[in-house]
C-alpha cells in the first residue's frame, strides 16, 4: 500500500511538478486519506466476498429446511444487506480516493499557475538573451564580411597599382627607347652635317 501511495505521489509530482512542493502536512494528510480509502475498498470487497460465500453456504442449507422459499428469501435479504454494505464501503473508499486525487490535481494546477509569471520572466530573459546573441552574431558576421570585402578591395588595389606601375615602367622604357633613338638620329644627322660641311 505504501508503495502504491509513493508511486501515486511520484507520478503526481514528477511530470513537470513545480519547484515548490506542497506542504508536508498536506502530503501526510493525502497519504493518510489514500490509505484509509484503500482500506475501505479492501473491507468493502472482503464483505462482498464473505457475503457471497455465506449466501452460497446458507442457500444450500435452505434445501434441507421445511420452508425452502422462506429460507431463501431470508438468506437473499441478508446477502443483499451485507453486499450493499460492502459496496457502500467500496464506494466510500473510491470517493475518498477521487477527492484526494482531485485535491492533488488542484494543488498542482495552483502551484503551476503561481509559477507562470516566473516562467514567463525566464522565457523573456532567454528570448532577450537569444536576440542579443543573434544580434551579436549578425554584427560579427557583418564585420567579418566587411573585413573580407576590404581585404578583397585592398588586394585588388595592390594589383591595380602593380599593373599601373608596370604600365608606367613600360611607358618610361618606351619613352627612353624613343628618346635614345631620337638622340642617336640627331647625333647621326649632326655627324653627317659635320661631314658634309668638312667636305
Amino acid at each position: 500500500m505504501a508503495a502504491l501511495v509513493i508511486a501515486l505521489l511520484a507520478v503526481t509530482f514528477s511530470a513537470g511538478a513545480a519547484e515548490n512542493p506542497p506542504d508536508p502536512a498536506q502530503l501526510a494528510d493525502w497519504e493518510a486519506r489514500l490509505e484509509k480509502a484503500a482500506a475501505l475498498q479492501r473491507d468493502g470487497k472482503a464483505r462482498k466476498d464473505a457475503a457471497s460465500k455465506l449466501f452460497e453456504k446458507k442457500n444450500a442449507e435452505c434445501f434441507k429446511a421445511f420452508r425452502v422459499y422462506a429460507c431463501q428469501e431470508t438468506v437473499q435479504a441478508e446477502y443483499v444487506a451485507e453486499a450493499n454494505e460492502g459496496q457502500r464501503l467500496d464506494n466510500e473508499g473510491r470517493a475518498m480516493e477521487r477527492q484526494v486525487k482531485k485535491e492533488q490535481a488542484s494543488d498542482k494546477a495552483l502551484r503551476r499557475a503561481a509559477e507562470v509569471p516566473k516562467r514567463e520572466a525566464e522565457l523573456d530573459v532567454r528570448a532577450s538573451d537569444t536576440a542579443a546573441e543573434r544580434k551579436a552574431a549578425a554584427e560579427a558576421e557583418a564585420e567579418a564580411a566587411t573585413r573580407a570585402s576590404k581585404s578583397v578591395k585592398a588586394e585588388e588595389g595592390l594589383k591595380r597599382r602593380a599593373a599601373d606601375a608596370e604600365r608606367q615602367q613600360k611607358k618610361r622604357a618606351d619613352h627612353e627607347a624613343r628618346h635614345a633613338r631620337q638622340v642617336e638620329k640627331a647625333e647621326r644627322r649632326a655627324a653627317e652635317a659635320a661631314a658634309k660641311s668638312e667636305q
